[in-house]
């Protein structure tokens, strides 16, 4: 699965033609999940409420897709992925 958040921290560190590369084979093989219109409520939910260690909305909206996909483990080493419930792998 590829989402926005992983390209969002590609950009960050200065590889968008690696980012565009990898979202267009990835959406080309159906790797890419949107979110919902009920990922974002719920995000903007937690996100106001101020749940996961006061996450960002970028990262609420991760959670609400990896929960509605029934993921528990993610790969990242963002602590706010732990503190909103879900396995870090690094």
């Amino acid at each position: 699965m590829l989402s926005h958040h992983t390209l969002d921290k590609l950009e960050a560190m200065g590889l968008s033609a690696m980012a565009d590369g990898l979202r267009q084979q990835m959406e080309q093989a159906g790797r890419v999940v949107a979110p919902t219109s009920e990922d974002w409520q719920s995000a903007w939910l937690a996100y106001e409420n101020g749940e996961a260690d006061s996450a960002g909305i970028v990262d609420h909206l991760s959670f609400a897709i990896m929960r509605r996909l029934g993921l528990s483990k993610g790969f990242t080493n963002d602590g706010h992925f732990r503190a909103a419930g879900f396995e870090i792998l690094f």
